[in-house]
């Protein structure tokens, strides 16, 4: 199984927000560290239209693949665009069709929450 994080830069009410600091580290950064503690997780990727988010998942050994589609990273994009048009390459580049979707938002989720689901 493999971990799939849709990451853009834009953000219309907080700017930047996927890599906005708590604690002095990237929100993004926080979420990555709790799916590393999961045993059921063989490889992380972030989706990303920003070389800026790239620079920094890649500094926690996080997989990127080329950035994502424009077209697919808008507010109007949905979680269901992602999984039809951008998902499909990470399933290819990992030969696997298990993924853990997760929000690059979500670090008050423990990887206990990860493990029961």
């Amino acid at each position: 199984m493999f971990a799939y994080i849709p990451a853009r830069i834009g953000s219309k009410r907080i700017k930047e927000k996927n890599i906005y600091k708590i604690d002095g580290i990237p929100m993004i950064k926080h979420v990555i560290e709790n799916l590393k503690n999961l045993n059921f997780i063989e490889n992380i990727y972030v989706s990303t239209d920003s070389n800026k988010i790239r620079k920094i998942v890649e500094e926690f050994n996080v997989q990127v693949l080329d950035l994502r589609d424009k077209k697919l990273s808008h507010d109007r994009a949905t979680f269901m665009d992602l999984i039809k048009n951008d998902l499909p390459r990470f399933i290819d580049h990992n030969n696997c069709n298990e993924i853990l979707f997760a929000l690059p938002t979500a670090i008050l989720v423990p990887p206990k929450v990860y493990n029961d689901a």
